[in-house]
């Protein structure tokens, strides 16, 4: 084989693997820098803790606006919900026995934020199909980034002092009763100064 056909063949294997070097670090280097609640449901849960819960005022499928300021110094589980996601819906008794259990109490809001579920007409429709029996929020387009949020079904308990005590991302075994154990425990706290 000539000296310069055996120059071109190694040059050109040369560029086609230092193409697919420099493929590999690039895709390695946005795998470490995805967010925290594009990676796993867990790292994201733990991400959001602590976090200050956003500022909203959303149209309730009843009637009013509710805004955060009227939930804050509650503790307050906002279940970010979608009509065509089967586990949202699975989950609605649940909620449904979460916010019959609190009804009594004023330090404690079962609120549901519908996101990408259509009209406001779709949503009431929904929710009376379901039996929904707490407040559902019809959501914006930007809510569910709002709370750091990227999935469904998401669940948020949100301290008396509006941040994430909590995020349950996905589905969770025992959901319902994790709720609970977490509300009865930062009932158990005082509510924390301006």
């Amino acid at each position: 084989m000539p000296h310069a056909q055996m120059n071109s063949r190694s040059g050109a294997l040369l560029m086609i693997a230092t193409t697919l070097l420099a493929l590999c670090v690039t895709f390695l280097l946005a795998l470490g820098s995805v967010p925290a609640q594009a990676q796993t449901p867990a790292a994201a849960s733990e991400a959001l803790a602590g976090k200050a819960a956003p500022e909203f005022n959303l149209a309730q499928v009843a009637g009013n606006p509710l805004k955060s300021g009227d939930l804050k110094g509650k503790v307050v589980v906002v279940d970010l919900f979608a009509a065509w996601c089967p586990p949202c819906v699975d989950e609605v008794p649940g909620f449904n026995a979460l916010s019959e259990k609190y009804k009594d109490q004023k330090d404690v809001r079962i609120i549901a934020i519908a996101i990408d579920s259509g009209t406001l007409g779709d949503v009431k429709a929904k929710a009376k199909e379901l039996q929904i029996r707490y407040p559902l929020l019809f959501g914006t387009e930007n809510t569910m980034s709002d709370f750091g949020i990227n999935a469904f079904p998401a669940t948020l308990v949100l301290t008396k002092g509006w941040r994430v005590h909590h995020a349950y991302l996905n589905l969770v075994p025992h959901k319902r009763e994790l709720i609970e154990q977490e509300i009865d425990r930062l009932l158990s706290e005082p509510v924390p100064g301006p």
